[in-house]
């Protein structure tokens, strides 16, 4: 597994492709809202999600498989945008 840590502005590393995983079905993106805005509609597991003492997330666990497909903007195999959901 990899953690990726939010920084001060709650951004996500920007070599990351998440925008892979966003939904283009409108009926899920109910079950995708996160609290950080950059995350919206993003197909992401919450209990991947490392909270802070005052429930903001703080980063975000990938398995390095996922994480090593999002860096060469490679839609990932096992993630929840791939039908898994």
């Amino acid at each position: 597994m990899t953690i990726v840590k939010l920084n001060e502005n709650y951004d996500i590393c920007e070599d990351l492709h998440l925008d892979l995983l966003a939904t283009t079905k409108e009926e899920f993106q109910i079950y995708f809202q996160h609290p950080v805005e950059d995350l919206a509609g993003i197909m992401l597991d919450s209990n991947g999600f490392i909270f802070d003492n005052i429930g903001n997330i703080e980063s975000i666990i990938f398995c390095h498989e996922c994480i090593d497909d999002l860096k060469k903007n490679k839609f990932p195999k096992f993630s929840l945008a791939n039908n898994l959901f």
